[in-house]
């Protein structure tokens, strides 16, 4: 389609009486005709077309009555030549984008232009020096496919093929992950293991309310984190930090693999863990010092769990989930902490408990008991 903008096009769409393209009869579109700004006109095949790979030209238009105008500007006749494909492999559910590269792809306009995957619509995501678009879901019955041509049609005239180019793959598999738990600031590190990870394109980590907890009348609200490590068997993501209204509120934890769904219903969030404050401040180097509180094991363990006193690291040596149990630093810390305020003296030392290390929400990632005192 060639859209032909300018003035005193006539006053009804009749009054078009021939449009021609570089010498070419196009033919008039009267229902995308505008009074008297712009015509619209799809053109016909420059023959021979093998003769002359690039053929230019004026627009004419004629009207009622015998006017004609012509265009300023040369139209240019391209024949568009796609060579590769990348990646040449995707999964059978569809939703891999693929890049399309040749010469003059950029011929026509996006609105023209249809890409297919062996007879399945690829739906065009970008148009220029390059054609991006996203696979459909294959429909054989054979998976892997066999090597299948992507075609690109221009207008109704005009297709070009990549030969033998993509096969459908088997879709991804999700056969286990852990842990199984976090708390609702997020940020635990979650493994997942399967097979057919590295087709995969965009691997998100979702979360939304459960059906009961949202109206009907507006999309639930999303928490999403994307992979942050992927391989053909492994997908590591840190579960997403949620709002939760209430403590009842349930949510559903979904694996979102390009267009392949995979729901994690034994996944389950629970409250950030609350603290108690410390009874005992007097700390030496053969202390062990307990943390009270409620909720620790719920989404961690020892080894997820980090305390400082002052600038030096304490052991946790057991995590209840009620109480934590820590061992004192074996020497003095010899400096304040970064995290000390400064309106405090010089022999006191905080004890921060940074139970949540790697929970997203920073608010919620330590807790600090100030003034305790080391005594050697």
């Amino acid at each position: 389609m060639v859209t032909i903008k300018g003035s005193n096009l006539g006053i009804k769409e009749k009054d078009i009486k021939k449009v021609t393209v570089a010498g070419v009869d196009c033919v008039h579109q009267g229902d995308r005709y505008s009074v008297s700004t712009s015509v619209v006109c799809e053109i016909g095949r420059v023959q021979p077309p093998a003769s002359l790979p690039i053929n230019q030209g004026v627009v004419e238009v004629e009207v009622e009555g015998g006017r004609r105008g012509r265009s300023e500007v040369l139209f240019t006749y391209r024949d568009p030549v796609p060579e590769t494909v990348s990646p040449l492999k995707g999964p059978a559910a569809g939703g891999t984008v693929i890049t399309i590269s040749g010469k003059h792809l950029d011929t026509a306009n996006q609105n023209d232009v249809v890409v297919t995957v062996g007879g399945t619509l690829c739906k065009v995501l970008s148009f220029g020096s390059e054609i991006t678009c996203e696979t459909g879901v294959y429909k054989g019955h054979k998976v892997p496919s066999e090597l299948l041509t992507v075609s690109v049609k221009y207008g109704t005239g005009t297709i070009k093929d990549v030969l033998a180019t993509f096969q459908y793959s088997e879709n991804p598999k999700l056969t286990d992950y852990s842990p199984k738990t976090s708390f609702v600031c997020g940020g635990r590190r979650i493994v997942c293991v399967g097979s057919g990870f590295d087709l995969i394109q965009r691997a998100t980590m979702k979360v939304l309310p459960s059906a009961d907890d949202f109206s009907q009348e507006s999309p639930p609200i999303e928490f999403i984190q994307y992979a942050v490590h992927k391989n053909d068997t492994v997908l590591l993501f840190d579960s997403p930090a949620v709002n939760r209204s209430s403590e009842t509120q349930s949510f559903r934890t979904l694996l979102q693999l390009d267009n392949v769904v995979e729901e994690l219903k034994t996944f389950d969030y629970h409250p950030d863990p609350f603290f108690n404050e410390l009874t005992k401040n007097i700390i030496t180097e053969t202390s062990i010092i307990i943390v009270t509180g409620r909720g620790f094991s719920k989404a961690m363990t020892a080894e997820e769990a980090q305390a400082f006193v002052g600038d030096a690291s304490c052991k946790v040596t057991i995590l209840q989930d009620d109480k934590l149990f820590l061992e004192a630093p074996s020497t003095q810390p010899r400096a304040r902490s970064k995290r000390q305020r400064r309106d405090t003296s010089s022999d006191s030392l905080d004890l921060t408990v940074t139970t949540l290390a790697f929970c997203l929400n920073p608010r919620h990632r330590k807790n600090t008991f100030r003034h305790s005192h080391w005594t050697s």
